[in-house]
């Protein structure tokens, strides 16, 4: 019932967005719209919440090489990268020995905040709804085996036809979007990029998808992705662009 409320209220009700600022860009009308059939979504960020998790992960960073710093919401997001050894270069944090050690402070806390996973509010309601017209997938830079299992936990996994991790190529770079687009056997022009930060831009960009939708609740604050086709809030406007 809740799932039905909230696609009236998308399908019958224009949202209103947050105009803080009159540079977000708020165009809702896609190209060629009836031949849009695949939508790919980044993952962390995007479908699910673990900005915080990073932050966390980050602060143990810090401990593990002794760096004072104590960042806020603000600098985490000028911190992150699509490319996790880009941010980790802004530490001064070049090696490989400290990268492996990084992956590895990251495998144990995200395990140690394993019951703390959550997508974002009304996603699943969205997805099910986006499920029965489009075909849906994940192009992230994580790990597929980790994604697949967190979506199934959250009982998200059904709505996805392709999935993929860092293994098939990662972001900025298009490999990841093209290696999906050509195993499902859909072009760049029927094709839809979602993403929370400003290498998902570049990627979906570059593979020359038909728009690429940056999404300001995820990693990267709303400055950073004046680049994107489209600039949305929060999930349910994805119902008003696609429905």
């Amino acid at each position: 019932m809740v799932g039905k409320k909230l696609v009236r209220k998308a399908l019958n009700n224009n949202q209103k967005i947050n105009n803080q600022s009159n540079s977000l860009k708020n165009k809702f009308i896609l190209k060629n719209k009836s031949e849009i059939k695949l939508i790919m979504f980044d993952y962390d960020g995007t479908i699910m919440d673990t900005f915080l998790l990073s932050c966390h992960v980050y602060n143990r960073i810090f401990k593990e090489f002794n760096i004072e710093k104590e960042f806020t919401k603000r600098q985490f997001q000028e911190l992150f990268e699509t490319d996790w050894r880009e941010a980790l270069k802004k530490l001064n944090l070049i090696t490989k020995e400290q990268w492996d050690r990084c992956g590895e402070i990251y495998n144990e806390h995200t395990a140690d905040y394993e019951d703390d996973f959550r997508c974002y509010p009304h996603i699943e309601e969205i997805l099910e709804q986006l499920h029965k017209k489009y075909i849906l997938a994940i192009v992230s830079n994580g790990n597929k085996k980790n994604i697949a299992s967190k979506l199934k936990k959250c009982n998200l996994l059904q709505y996805f036809d392709y999935i993929s991790g860092y293994e098939q190529g990662e972001k900025p770079s298009p490999k990841p979007l093209l290696k999906c687009m050509n195993k499902l056997n859909i072009k760049p022009e029927q094709s839809i990029y979602i993403g929370d930060m400003d290498g998902d831009i570049v990627a979906g960009k570059a593979a020359k998808v038909n728009t690429v939708i940056a999404v300001t609740y995820g990693y990267h604050h709303h400055t950073r992705l004046q680049d994107a086709d489209v600039i949305i809030h929060k999930p349910e406007e994805l119902l008003n662009i696609f429905m």
